[in-house]
């Protein structure tokens, strides 16, 4: 519950959003970063199955959320499609790395858009700081949330591991 709790904190969740999840909630991302949070929030949900561009488009049309959960994938091809859409608050992206000319797009053309990085172990564990300038996010510059620590351990001046801390993970 803590890191859904920082979940909605860093990325501003509240009552008066609209959030539309496309991911499913029994996978980390659905769950703990955006249906807990959303719902601890306050916000408004929709749960979206058998996502697909064309469905995504109809809900986002129908629904008007301020606040899109999706995937670099998804990302991509509303903007091939080519539609007038907007989604007022935030984009938030995860699953896989996004490439920086399509962040830079999405931005430009629908909406403000983060990265987020977790794992199903430790839960959401670093975002994308939406203070911070487009080129910079869009190239991963990732904040740790609180709670979390990073560290790399090196041996031998080598490139190390890098090492998380997250006092509410799931191990």
């Amino acid at each position: 519950m803590r890191n859904g709790i920082r979940c909605a904190e860093r990325l501003g969740l509240g009552a008066d959003d609209k959030v539309l999840i496309p991911a499913p909630i029994y996978h980390s991302y659905g769950l703990v970063t955006a249906f807990l949070p959303s719902l601890m929030a306050g916000s408004s949900i929709r749960l979206m199955s058998n996502v697909n561009v064309i469905n995504l488009v109809e809900a986002i049309r129908s629904f008007k959320p301020t606040v899109l959960f999706t995937t670099p994938g998804l990302v991509e091809m509303l903007l091939k499609i080519n539609t007038n859409l907007v989604i007022p608050k935030l984009t938030v992206t995860a699953g896989d790395n996004i490439r920086e000319e399509l962040f830079i797009e999405y931005e430009k053309r629908i909406g403000t858009i983060l990265n987020l990085y977790g794992s199903s172990e430790m839960g959401a564990m670093a975002t994308s700081d939406k203070s911070r300038p487009v080129r910079e996010r869009a190239g991963g510059y990732l904040e740790a949330l609180p709670g979390i620590k990073f560290s790399i351990k090196s041996a031998g001046g080598q490139l190390g591991t890098i090492l998380c801390q997250n006092d509410c993970g799931y191990l």
